[in-house]
């Protein structure tokens, strides 16, 4: 399950935990933070380098463990993850490495400008993704308190 940390991530994930109940199933949490990118000239054009954000890395790793412990039922398994990379290319990759039989993920979250050129993040995923990918709406996500009722 991917995490943004908007609002709409969060009632996602309050919506899996409430669809996961007590089965026996395990919630991967996943944040990516994207990697830094700077461009140096030493003289013979420019070089495009990447590193990855340690401090937003571990940051992350925090927020994500309190998220999972805040709304998740003690019986229920879960784990976070957070990686470094290109955003729906790292969520397909840890999907696939981690042979997930699903992703669930809010269909509207905060988008950076530069990905909402390059098109719709969730379509993108789902492209990618070699799992099926459970989008949620906002009107989906306000009943989860509904879901959880009926499971």
């Amino acid at each position: 399950m991917p995490v943004d940390f908007s609002a709409e991530s969060t009632s996602a994930l309050k919506y899996a935990g409430a669809v996961a109940g007590n089965r026996s199933v395990e919630i991967i949490l996943l944040h990516v933070v994207e990697w830094i990118h700077s461009v140096h000239d030493f003289g013979y054009g420019p070089v495009n380098r990447q590193r990855t954000n340690n401090p937003a890395v571990r940051s992350a790793g925090a927020r994500l463990r309190a998220l999972g412990r805040r709304h998740f039922a003690s019986g229920l398994s879960w784990d976070a993850v957070v990686r470094s990379g290109t955003i729906c290319q790292e969520i397909a990759k840890a999907a696939s490495e981690m042979k997930s039989d699903m992703i669930v993920m809010p269909a509207h979250g905060r988008v950076r400008v530069e990905q909402a050129r390059s098109g719709n993040v969730a379509a993108r995923i789902m492209h990618l993704s070699p799992c099926p990918v459970l989008t949620l709406s906002k009107p989906t996500l306000a009943r989860s308190r509904q879901a959880q009722a009926i499971l």
